[in-house]
Order: C-alpha cells, then structure tokens, then sequence
C-alpha cells in the first residue's frame, strides 16, 4: 500500500479532526465532563490523532510551506465547513495544526525516553 502523501487534503483533514475535537470538548464540558464523556471523546478522537501525528513532521512542513493560494482554500474550507468568519477560521485552522505538531514532539520525546531506557 502506497503512503499518502502529505498536501492542502491532509492539512484540511486535520484542521478539521482537531477542531472537531475541540468543539465536542466544548460541547460537553458545558456541564462538567463525566468520566464516561472524557472516555468517549478520548476513544472517537484517538484514531484521528494518532494517525495524523504519525505524519507530524510532514504535515509541520507542508503548514511552512504551503502557499497563499493553499492559505486561502484552508480558511475558506473552514468557512463553509463551520460557518466561521475568515478570521475566527484562519485562527482555528492555525491552532487545529499547532495541535497534531505538538501530539508529534510528545511521542517523539516519549520514544526518545524509551531508547534511552533500553541502552541502559
């Protein structure tokens, strides 16, 4: 099976996982969030996250590289897919990535810890 490679889809498929994450946390912290719902929104997202983080490194560079043209399309795929004004959309889009990259340097340093441990 061929590797997918890295481009505007990927960026607009995490943008959109986390943010989506990030409203149902909202959504159902209104109340307090029970340790069912906690487990819930852990299990629906975890796929997402872990999938995507894998590819951290790449999805980081093509978020740095990406040009005014592919900039546009992510704030304006946000726009129709959350009916957001532009500026709420181009922040969320923004916060959404710095997540997944974030998710990457954690297992980074938890894999580094781990090959540290073993050449002990």
């Amino acid at each position: 099976m061929a590797e997918e490679k890295v481009g505007i889809e990927t960026l607009k498929e995490v943008a959109k996982s986390t943010a989506e994450l990030a409203m149902d946390i909202d959504k159902k912290s209104e109340g307090g969030i029970s340790l069912m719902e906690g487990l819930s929104i852990g299990v629906n997202s975890f796929d997402d996250v872990l999938r995507l983080s894998r590819k951290g490194q790449e999805i980081k560079a093509e978020w740095q590289d990406r040009s005014d043209e592919e900039r546009e399309e992510l704030v304006e795929y946000f726009i129709n897919e959350f009916d957001l004004d532009s500026d709420r959309a181009e922040k969320i889009t923004e916060k959404s990535l710095k997540v997944i990259a974030a998710f990457d340097e954690l297992i980074a340093e938890i894999r580094s810890g781990k090959a540290a441990e073993a050449e002990q």
